[in-house]
């Protein structure tokens, strides 16, 4: 336990948690930095609170209790901070809880980068389930104050939070929050970032973010979700008029680009409640920055006509604005709503024509351009793998379609299609009713090329058992079986099984395709430390006290477990792809050993040499694929929790791979396969 160091204050505002204030209280108490004084603000809690509250101060002389007639979250910090004693400040909410390395490590980074603010990981608790919500990062970070402050406007790499964040005091001396706002922290941390000089991002999970009902940010009720919207304007645009001040162009104009969304939200929920009375006021200042609005690089061009409507009287916007929130509905996700939107406007987009010497068009569909780094490999693969092919049969000339191109790709290619196109759809585990939009996408291609080659790469199939699921696969049969040339790939035995089953077309048993990479030349000579990568999403088998289990016996065995993801939560276009998964596939080649229950997770540790133990999804994917890779005998499959300890003992008892598993009869069986169909 550490005992020296500076004074660390941490201030816990306090109202209606009874239930979960002792947790919150104990993960304090037990942090390994000893030098602490923890501030307990009772801000007028009308249940048990103040009681714990008392009872705590007297058995732990490092507590302080106030309590206060209630002011708010706001009033509540604000009190901490007037009467902290510590070099440096940190907050913790009364319903979340911590690691009890938070405040050492945070302390370890600010002392190592000489920094004036240091961040932490966090994660949110969904009932029994640990989730990440922010982009992971895979190394730590130093910023400067302009750097910093842009990510954070951007809200991604970092967030306005203020509890994940351990300060300098001194940066409190002119700043407090502001009282009787929600969402406080958007109208401070730009501020404190602003005064520090450098702040660093560590990559480590220390902090509990617990989603509970009732709480300040629970926007469920329209009414509530209203007034927070309002508040998160207010400090928005006091953001915006903070940097305009200053003459910084960049965060100026990243600021403003923040504002207009929340500002258009909140109009059109003001015109929805027929709540009108700060609405003239908005207008106006839309009308005042028109000019701003249509120059900005950085706001959309939806939301720049959308704040141009809400100029227009009230009468109009009344009308106006529920017609097109009707229209928005009519696409599963933003982004086909413009690629729809995108065939009224736009003719031709692409250039399919055929080059100099070429006489077969080969088209890879549905290549990710989204956040899904597992996608990225099958593109990045499934490239490699035709660009070999064109060795066999040159006159081929490849023509990748990302995934959101995909619609208006097919509508032109209707009316320009050639006899001899060959169709290829991404690989991957989307094939069912879990990611309809992929299914819908593949439903398209296969409707418009009936009697085309089509062929599938080595897919997962899963459809739910239930009313949904059924209605969906027969939509699916239907479409499928009238695809005369149609050939699916099978990742795994199950899914080769149902596609025989479902579908009348030719299906062959083939896995994954970027098994076929060699990712050796990005491993590490000397390996260090151990990678826990778990999903966070709806295919997750494991609980949080699952996840958490997983990271204490990890970080008994190993000095350093990184947590990260092969979902990066942030869009990856193809011209980043290479460099992305080049930096993700680096990481697995430094580590020891990998913990993961992601498909390619566990596919990126084979291609690496990175011993693996693997767990499965909440259905067949992980664990069949893992079947189909069992010649490799670094790749360990468990079936509890309670295996990976002595998994781990037989690893670290056991040399690094000599050389990876290789699958090349697989890849050469199916590239003759392929010039068979191709060839006719």
């Amino acid at each position: 336990m550490n005992k020296e160091g500076d004074l660390i204050t941490i201030i816990v505002p306090i109202y209606k948690v009874e239930d979960y204030l002792n947790k919150c209280i104990e993960s304090i108490r037990k942090q390994t930095y000893q030098n602490i004084e923890i501030i307990l603000v009772d801000d007028g809690s009308p249940d048990k609170c103040p009681q714990i509250c008392d009872k705590y101060s007297e058995i732990d002389e490092r507590i302080r209790v106030i309590h206060q007639v209630n002011g708010g979250l706001s009033s509540a910090r604000n009190r901490g901070i007037d009467i902290a004693k510590g070099k440096f400040i940190g907050f913790v909410d009364s319903d979340d809880y911590i690691e009890p390395t938070m405040f050492e490590r945070l302390y370890d980074g600010i002392q190592r980068y000489d920094c004036d603010i240091a961040i932490c990981r966090h994660y949110v608790e969904v009932k029994d389930k640990l989730l990440i919500d922010m982009p992971p990062v895979d190394r730590e970070c130093v910023y400067d104050s302009k750097i910093a402050n842009q990510y954070l406007i951007e809200d991604k790499a970092i967030r306005s939070y203020a509890w994940d964040k351990l300060y300098k005091a001194e940066l409190f001396h002119k700043i407090r929050f502001p009282v009787g706002r929600n969402y406080e922290d958007i109208a401070t941390t730009y501020k404190l970032f602003d005064q520090a000089k450098v702040i660093c991002q560590l990559q480590s999970y220390e902090y509990y973010y617990q989603i509970r009902e009732n709480c300040i940010s629970d926007n469920r009720s329209i009414d509530k979700w209203y007034k927070n919207c309002r508040d998160i304007v207010i400090s928005m645009s006091e953001r915006y008029e903070y940097f305009s001040n200053k003459r910084d162009l960049k965060l100026k104009e990243l600021s403003f680009a923040k504002l207009v969304p929340y500002l258009i939200t909140y109009m059109k929920l003001g015109y929805q409640l027929r709540s009108y009375h700060d609405l003239d006021h908005y207008k106006q200042f839309l009308k005042k920055h028109k000019e701003e609005i249509s120059r900005n690089p950085y706001i959309s061009k939806k939301n720049k006509t959308i704040a141009l409507c809400l100029t227009y009287p009230n009468t109009i916007c009344s009308i106006g604005i529920p017609i097109m929130d009707r229209m928005k509905k009519v696409s599963m996700i933003g982004k086909v709503y413009h690629k729809v939107n995108d065939f009224i406007l736009i003719r031709k987009k692409f250039d399919f024509s055929l080059q100099q010497g070429k006489k077969l068009r080969l088209f890879l569909f549905e290549t990710p351009c989204f956040d899904n780094m597992g996608d990225h490999a099958i593109a990045y693969a499934g490239k490699m793998f035709f660009e070999k092919l064109t060795q066999e049969i040159p006159e081929i000339q490849i023509i990748e379609v990302s995934g959101w191109d995909t619609l208006m790709a097919v509508r032109q290619l209707k009316k320009e299609k050639r006899k001899n196109d060959v169709f290829i759809c991404q690989g991957g585990g989307n094939m069912g009713n879990l990611y309809l939009f992929a299914e819908e996408f593949r439903r398209k291609i296969m409707k418009a090329f009936s009697d085309h080659v089509i062929i599938v790469f080595p897919q997962t199939i899963f459809f739910t058992e239930d009313k949904h699921g059924l209605r969906e696969l027969e939509k699916s049969k239907k479409i499928y079986n009238r695809c005369s040339k149609l050939t699916l790939l099978a990742r795994d035995q199950v899914s080769y099984d149902r596609m025989k089953k479902s579908f009348k077309c030719r299906v062959i048993p083939m896995v994954d395709v970027v098994t076929s990479i060699d990712a050796t030349e990005y491993a590490a000579k000397k390996r260090e430390g151990s990678i826990i990568c778990l999903r966070s999403d709806k295919e997750s088998a494991l609980s949080k006290e699952d996840n958490k289990k997983i990271r204490i016996i990890c970080e008994q065995f190993f000095l350093n477990s990184l947590i990260t993801d092969t979902v990066t939560l942030e869009d990856i276009n193809v011209e980043e792809r290479d460099d992305a998964l080049k930096a993700k596939w680096s990481l697995f080649g430094k580590a020891e050993m990998v913990v993961t229950d992601r498909l390619h997770g566990m596919i990126f540790s084979l291609i690496t040499g990175t011993p693996c133990i693997v767990l499965g999804n909440n259905h067949h994917k992980v664990k069949e694929t893992y079947n189909t890779l069992a010649k490799c005998d670094y790749l360990y499959y468990v079936d509890s929790i309670d295996e990976v300890a002595s998994t781990i003992e037989k690893i670290k008892n056991k040399a690094m791979p000599a050389s990876i598993t290789r699958f090349d009869d697989e890849f050469k069986q199916l590239n003759s396969y392929l010039v068979e169909i191709i060839k006719g």
